[in-house]
């Protein structure tokens, strides 16, 4: 449910041209093991090792499955039961997805994070009682902001 979620609110989110982008790890026959993440991902797996090594020092794991609802795999970054984001590759980048409550969106509207893209979460419609803020990462430059708003997450319920 959360891919085709995604997929809906690509046209808000997109920070590059993204709504031509192709997602990777559709097959559901392939676990995304860390030889076929450094396959798919390509010249960004640094990137995205980076961020997940981030994560690991945060005490929060990232576990891929198959969703079928998607058909294709995702990352889920979970410390304890609680979700903290959802990754997918792409052709040229990897989404980060973050989802959290209204209630607490003039809180996020005050992180110190990239004014464009608080600008364009500040913007999104929400998904029900959520608000979902989607960061195309395509350079180590981006891994402050991603961490800010994961502290955001994990401050806040």
């Amino acid at each position: 449910m959360m891919q085709l979620l995604e997929l809906r609110l690509m046209p808000y989110t997109a920070c590059m041209d993204t709504e031509k982008a192709i997602q990777l790890l559709r097959d559901e026959k392939v676990f995304p093991s860390e030889d076929v993440l450094v396959g798919a991902a390509g010249t960004y797996y640094g990137v995205y090792r980076e961020y997940v090594d981030l994560l690991l020092d945060r005490g929060i794991s990232v576990d891929w499955r198959y969703y079928r609802d998607g058909r294709a795999w995702l990352g889920k970054a979970v410390k304890g039961t609680r979700t903290v984001c959802w990754i997918s590759l792409w052709e040229g980048f990897f989404r980060v997805s973050f989802y959290i409550a209204m209630r607490l969106r003039g809180e996020f509207g005050k992180l110190a994070i990239n004014e464009e893209l608080l600008d364009r979460a500040m913007r999104q419609p929400p998904v029900g009682k959520l608000l979902p803020i989607v960061v195309e990462v395509t350079g180590r430059q981006q891994a402050a902001d991603l961490m800010e708003i994961v502290a955001f997450k994990l401050n806040f319920k």
